[in-house]
């Protein structure tokens, strides 16, 4: 990392965009809840672009490790 260049993106929102760019992102909306993905997805996009990242590693490890909802 000591070499990589100054602008190179953080690895949280590398993470978020990918998340919000996906076509079908199914675990990740399985485990947020179908109700809930679309306020969530604008949640994250909010903290990406502030680049609030201890909003995004909260949002993002929702996502990651939450059970999913019936």
């Amino acid at each position: 990392m000591l070499n990589a260049p100054a602008d190179a993106v953080h690895p949280l929102l590398a993470w978020a965009t990918r998340l919000l760019d996906a076509a079908n992102p199914i675990l990740a909306e399985q485990r947020i809840g179908a109700s809930d993905w679309d306020q969530f997805r604008a949640r994250i996009r909010h903290a990406a672009d502030r680049t609030d990242l201890i909003q995004l590693a909260d949002l993002l490890q929702q996502a990651s490790s939450a059970q999913p909802r019936p």
